[in-house]
């Protein structure tokens, strides 16, 4: 059976677990980008319906973003549940950013700094480092920014460096 994309979104939500990770967090971006770019955006936010919880929020910020809808996804996405510490955590600090940074708020440089604060990965730290050159292209206040110097003291130290 064929299954519209909007209800493979409602599906997906029903069988995210009480605890997203990134994994979750990708696969529903991912079907809400894809039902937006297939003109099923309201079709989606329909089936999403009036589930609660974390996932069904992270579904209706994708599909209010990938719509243009950005202040509303931004609405959102800062009531949305908090989610557990690390990539998860760091991945909605990232959307606020980005949100924030298209909408031209200040607080984005915020948004920024708590998803490094949160990252436990490489690839969110590269994630960030994007959404602050973006930040930087779109000529935003960043606040006082310093530079640092990382000493090689490990191999942990040494998972970050590319």
């Amino acid at each position: 059976m064929n299954q519209s994309l909007a209800d493979q979104l409602a599906a997906t939500i029903r069988g995210a677990p009480a605890e997203l990770g990134p994994p979750e967090l990708q696969a529903i971006r991912d079907l809400a980008e894809s039902a937006a770019a297939q003109g099923q955006c309201q079709a989606a936010l329909a089936a999403i319906g009036l589930e609660s919880g974390a996932a069904s929020a992270w579904a209706r910020a994708a599909l209010l973003e990938a719509n243009g809808n950005s202040p509303e996804a931004l609405a959102v996405l800062e009531s949305m549940p908090e989610l557990a510490w690390g990539d998860a955590r760091a991945q909605r600090w990232l959307a606020l950013a980005r949100l924030r940074g298209k909408l031209g708020q200040f607080e984005a440089a915020a948004a920024l700094r708590e998803a490094v604060r949160a990252a436990a990965s490489y690839r969110v730290i590269r994630q960030a480092d994007a959404a602050l050159r973006a930040l930087r292209r779109r000529n935003l206040s960043l606040g006082p920014l310093r530079p640092y110097r990382i000493a090689i003291l490990n191999k942990f130290t040494a998972d970050f460096l590319p």
